[in-house]
């Protein structure tokens, strides 16, 4: 059930990301976002784990040009032994 939910998320953000754009002009608002997974390692003492979780990272930005553009994005981490990170940055391209 899971998968089938993420799966519906992704594909309606891919929709909502191809909608928002409008590639005759080269300037304007760009939304889109980011879904995978995330692997973390740790070795000490002899010891190693390893821990996958899940990423999202919507971003939203403003297209200068075609060359240029500036805005935000939210990261969002969670992995299943333990804790979660989230994260807010701009970025810039």
């Amino acid at each position: 059930m899971k998968r089938l939910i993420i799966t519906i998320m992704a594909a309606f953000c891919a929709i909502c990301q191809s909608q928002a754009i409008d590639f005759s002009d080269d300037r304007g608002i760009t939304v889109s976002a980011l879904f995978g997974v995330s692997h973390s390692h740790r070795s000490f003492n002899h010891h190693s784990d390893n821990h996958y979780g899940l990423v999202a990272s919507p971003r939203i930005g403003y297209k200068f040009n075609a060359d240029w553009e500036a805005g935000a994005f939210f990261r969002y981490e969670k992995f299943k032994d333990y804790n979660e990170y989230v994260g807010v940055g701009i970025y810039g391209e």
